[in-house]
């Protein structure tokens, strides 16, 4: 048996040598699987997404006559801009763009509530995960009956112009209640003068 020792001390040698290099090839294997989920993820949130916006919506065809019109979205640039005629229709144009998981979905919609005061909705709906989001919308309001108008952005820049000819901002005819957490909100008066209200 001690004759032995020699015979086994190198059978254990053996083992660790040949244990040596299958540790580093798993190794590395798993920080070439790591590398590849990384990989992936960065494809997936890669993929572009973007939609045109064109829609008119005739006022004539809803239930009556909003007095209220709110405009919500978590990122984008709106200007809005105030007209007296013609007055039948609120045309907005624009795009989306974004980057994110391909099962994302960027969508406008828009909805009239009747109560508690008669409120035309148009909003941005962000579905999935996206990695960078943004949009411009541009938006024709004629006053008409209108009261009171909402924008609320968690980012973004607003701008209003008032076209009309009574000046229905300056005058306090049309409210406006507008809020970006992060941006910069600009009135602009048909005369040309801009009046910044911060963030």
């Amino acid at each position: 048996h001690l004759l032995r020792i020699p015979a086994r001390e190198a059978r254990a040698s053996a083992t660790v040598e040949v244990r040596a290099p299958l540790r580093r090839v798993q190794i590395a294997v798993t920080v070439l699987a790591a590398l590849g989920g990384v990989g992936v993820l960065l494809a997936l949130f890669a993929t572009p997404h973007g939609t045109e916006l064109a829609t008119d919506i005739r006022l004539s065809s809803l239930p009556s006559a909003p007095r209220v019109f709110d405009v919500r979205a978590r990122t984008a640039t709106v200007d809005i801009l105030l007209v007296d005629s013609p007055a039948g229709d609120i045309s907005i144009t624009g795009e989306l763009h974004g980057f994110g998981l391909p099962t994302s979905h960027l969508n406008a919609y828009s909805r009239f509530t009747s109560q508690p005061v008669p409120t035309l909705h148009y909003g941005i709906e962000q579905q999935g995960w996206f990695t960078d989001l943004d949009g411009l919308l541009t938006i024709r309001v004629p006053v008409a009956r209108l009261t009171r108008i909402f924008v609320h952005l968690n980012r973004g820049n607003i701008k209003v112009t008032d076209a009309t000819a009574a000046g229905v901002v300056e005058s306090r005819r049309l409210h406006l209640d507008l809020e970006t957490a992060a941006g910069r909100v600009r009135i602009v008066r048909s005369h040309g003068d801009t009046h910044p209200l911060g963030k």
